[in-house]
């Protein structure tokens, strides 16, 4: 059996995050101005690491895994 190996980039880490919106009137049409937007930057500690442990999570859901406990 032959292995190869390769070396992969990281993830690529945004610079904004966006707020949840409710969902607006049909009537009213597209309206993007509606979604506020914050730099990761100005997030405190608490909120970005809960940002980042559901961005884990749904990274191995995606695999079709269950993550590894963390260490």
């Amino acid at each position: 059996m032959a292995k190869l190996e390769v070396e992969l980039l990281p993830f690529d880490v945004p610079h904004l995050v966006y707020q949840k919106v409710k969902p607006g009137k049909r009537g009213d049409g597209f309206n993007e101005k509606r979604q506020q937007s914050y730099a990761i930057a100005d997030l405190d500690d608490a909120t970005l690491d809960q940002l980042c442990r559901e961005f884990r999570i749904n990274v191995f859901a995606h695999a079709g895994r269950n993550p590894p406990e963390s260490r």
